[in-house]
């Protein structure tokens, strides 16, 4: 089967100019609920002098940002299936937040553990050539360049675990 990527195109931009509100509406709200907020956050951190409060609103925000990511994404969904989302699926990730932040959390101990289990074997390996790496730093781009591919595709796998 061939994909036509002009067909695609056309299809994807059919599908933007159906919704209501307008994907680019929905992602200047979605900026400003994060970035804006982000901006909030960082003039009130400057202007606060304890460093633990600013541990914790970095920490408050984070999660916040991580639930917002999941309305965006359920409001792409949405918009997709053609159920015709309103700027409030931006927010419908509030409705359970604990159920997002764990699997966002569960994600990302998943792909660490695949990370360390990659760092750890590429080390084993290299550790033989560790003299002739020594001596040339420039080798260790290979094995960089492994383990950012490595890291990649594991990520990938739980790449649809939000929908």
């Amino acid at each position: 089967m061939k994909i036509d990527r002009r067909v695609l195109k056309a299809r994807a931009r059919e599908a933007m100019g159906q919704t209501q509100p307008r994907f680019w509406a929905v992602a200047l709200v979605y900026i400003l609920l994060t970035t804006g907020v982000q901006i909030a956050l960082s003039l009130l951190l400057s202007a606060l002098p304890g460093g633990t409060s600013g541990i914790f609103l970095n920490i408050l925000f984070f999660l916040y940002s991580t639930v917002i990511l999941f309305g965006l994404r359920l409001w792409s969904l949405w918009a997709w299936r053609k159920l015709d989302p309103g700027m409030g699926a931006l927010t419908q990730g509030f409705s359970i937040p604990g159920r997002v932040i764990l699997m966002e959390l569960f994600i990302f101990v998943r792909v660490f553990g695949w990370a360390l289990l990659f760092i750890l074997a590429l080390s084993i390996f290299a550790l033989p050539l560790s003299a002739v790496l020594a001596a040339s730093p420039i080798l260790y781009l290979p094995y960089a360049g492994a383990l950012y591919v490595l890291i990649w595709v594991f990520m990938l796998r739980y790449n649809m675990a939000p929908y």
